[in-house]
């Protein structure tokens, strides 16, 4: 597998050659520092832009496109990554090795048509398109209540700062949504096809200058400011511990328990913390999982997250309405045992072990290669060999110091009454 970066001015072109697939995939990003006011309406703008466009002005005519180019796989999607909110367009389809002659280029083609000719009549997006997006997006956000432990997460990062980018929900705001228009849902589409900073991403078997002539030919921006700044979002989110209650007419209580780290370095941020999380709620043997749920039976489920865009740890438990103080004390008492360092090498082992493994299947699908290289270009991310060589560092006096960094932020009660 080799990488390479090209600088095509306006843009970045990552090419990633391998001949372990017989696709090519491409995920065309553009990124802006995310603020909460725009976040609905880049959502509400990627499903507008995937809805049709000047040349298939139905969602079936892009359908049958796609079937003409050997079935090509499209999606969209918005992405809150730290202080960036990213929207992405990615396509896979068959290397023409297999197919016939000029297919990649036809394939690019087709996703430049939906990036930079949209269906606009009358200086708007087409009606029909528009209302379905915003329908479909309306949809998503009143549905969000549907799913109890997704919503009690979204709702514990609303507690701990509305403010902080990391922690924006991903469906959207009801109150932003009634105010796109399709006029000023098509001016922050200029904006945003004029500022964003973008890169591409190109994995496959491929000549690098054949996909940097493919591009040059059918990928024209105009001039912008190609630098980043950092998206790592580890503002000082110091919480008071404070118990937040909502309820909801569900049968099974929800409890979200958030803790944030102080004055980490990059080594516990980006390595420590996982194994830490690991052995405190990350697997069914972990402390949290055999103490609480298999022990005490306090509760349905129950595991712990790390996001070193945010700094934030997140525990989360299914959990009876009645039993949720006694289950906030015993992972209370977990936090202390790991800060008293009550666990042993072979945890650590285990948790390296994992680590490991989910490293070495990044390499098993293009996606997640071009996720690995992103990561490396937006966080600074080290590449697998590196990961390896810094996870294996770890000592247990390590993940102890971490252990003792810890702050408690927010809890989050969704009960079906309050109490």
């Amino acid at each position: 597998m080799k990488y390479t970066k090209i600088n095509m001015k306006n843009y970045n072109l990552h090419v990633i050659k391998t001949d372990k697939f017989k696709t090519i995939s491409v995920k065309v990003n553009f990124k802006r520092l995310l603020k909460k006011e725009e976040l609905t309406k880049r959502i509400m703008l990627i499903h507008t832009l995937t809805e049709s466009t000047k040349k298939y002005p139905t969602k079936r005519d892009l359908e049958i496109e796609t079937e003409n180019l050997y079935n090509l796989s499209f999606y969209a999607e918005t992405i809150n990554s730290g202080r960036y909110g990213i929207i992405s367009l990615n396509a896979s389809f068959l290397n023409e090795k297999y197919t016939e002659k000029t297919m990649m280029e036809k394939s690019i083609e087709f996703l430049n048509e939906i990036i930079f000719r949209p269906n606009i009549i009358n200086n708007n997006f087409e009606k029909n398109s528009f209302n379905l997006a915003k329908r479909y997006v309306k949809d998503e956000i009143d549905s969000l209540k549907d799913n109890p432990s997704r919503y009690s997460v979204y709702k514990a990062y609303e507690a701990v700062n509305p403010h902080n980018p990391a922690l924006f929900n991903s469906v959207g705001y009801k109150e932003d949504l009634k105010q796109i228009t399709s006029e000023n849902l098509l001016e922050y589409y200029e904006n945003f096809i004029d500022n964003d900073i973008v890169d591409i991403f190109v994995v496959g078997d491929i000549d690098v200058d054949n996909i940097k002539e493919i591009f040059e030919k059918n990928f024209i921006i105009k001039d912008r400011n190609s630098k980043s700044e950092k998206h790592l979002s580890l503002e000082k989110n110091i919480g008071d511990g404070k118990v937040v209650k909502e309820k909801l007419p569900i049968n099974q209580g929800k409890l979200v328990v958030c803790y944030n780290f102080e004055n980490l370095t990059d080594f516990e941020n980006r390595y420590v913390s996982t194994i830490y999380s690991f052995i405190l709620g990350g697997c069914s043997d972990s402390k949290l999982f055999k103490n609480i749920r298999e022990k005490e039976s306090l509760c349905y489920q129950i595991h712990s997250t790390y996001s070193g865009l945010s700094g934030l740890l997140t525990v989360f438990s299914g959990v009876d309405f009645d039993k949720m103080d006694s289950t906030i004390d015993l992972i209370e008492k977990e936090i202390d045992a790991m800060k008293r360092g009550e666990f042993t090498l072979d945890d650590i082992k285990k948790g390296i072990k994992i680590y490991t493994n989910s490293c070495i299947e990044l390499l098993d699908s293009p996606n997640s290669i071009i996720n690995l290289y992103c990561s490396t270009e937006y966080l600074g991310s080290a590449l697998i060999p590196k990961k390896l060589e810094e996870v294996n560092k770890i000592t247990k006096e390590d993940i102890v110091k971490f252990a003792n960094k810890i702050h408690l932020n927010k809890i989050f009660e969704l009960k079906g009454t309050l109490k």
